[in-house]
């Protein structure tokens, strides 16, 4: 850390008037252990797949991540003896899933993406849920921010993106100098483009698909004497 660094650090720190983002959006790690809840996963489709860290991108959930063996929940057994004031429950709810592990040279360390309801997290995912006074999509473009992820990288000394780091992070006020209305339209407005941006990048994922498909016989071409 540089003196510069430093000092931006305090400046940073000052102008969030000392308010964290534990207080608005604490985060909680994924509901689903690996190995404590080991019984209820299989490596059968029997359930919904667990998602893991390989799947959260920047921004974008990873359908078929090219890392790990995919875990399927058997979530009635899961879900029958714990309460729904659990964070077993955490599914029903659109949240915030940031990578649990990223090494400290990697080209991002906070790396975060919204998981949509019906979802359940791993242990390798850490994840916000229903933030108090902070709409969700504020907190996911603080997460992906340059100026979070270099706030990050300051005090960061292991290879894990740890809860207490997150929550730690500086809030920096806000003076909204845009009319409240054209504000709700435009917050709108950039939901809408960043599902249309998801939506395409499904498409092309599925047409990838399609052309690693190889051809068949005829396809390419070939055949018997006819």
């Amino acid at each position: 850390m540089t003196a510069e660094d430093f000092r931006l650090a305090v400046k940073l720190a000052r102008r969030s008037g000392g308010a964290r983002l534990g207080r608005f959006a604490s985060s909680q790690q994924g509901e689903v252990n690996l190995t404590t809840h080991a019984a209820f996963l299989s490596d059968e489709p029997v359930g919904p797949v667990v998602l893991r860290g390989a799947h959260i991108d920047r921004y974008a959930l990873n359908d078929e991540p090219k890392q790990g063996t995919p875990k399927y929940l058997q979530v009635d057994d899961f879900l029958v003896s714990r309460s729904v004031e659990t964070k077993a429950f955490h599914h029903r709810y659109r949240r915030l899933g940031y990578q649990r592990g990223a090494a400290i040279d990697n080209w991002h360390r906070i790396i975060t993406c919204v998981v949509e309801e019906g979802h359940f997290c791993s242990d390798t995912i850490n994840y916000i849920v229903n933030p108090c006074g902070l709409d969700l999509f504020a907190v996911l473009a603080f997460l992906n921010s340059s100026l979070w992820e270099w706030r990050f990288r300051l005090t960061s000394t292991t290879n894990h993106v740890n809860t207490y780091e997150i929550d730690s992070m500086p809030v920096p006020g806000i003076a909204f100098v845009t009319p409240e209305a054209k504000r709700a339209r435009l917050a709108e407005e950039g939901k809408r483009l960043y599902f249309e941006a998801l939506e395409k990048l499904d498409l092309e994922a599925d047409n990838q698909s399609t052309n690693d498909i190889p051809p068949t016989k005829n396809q390419s071409g070939g055949g018997g004497a006819g």
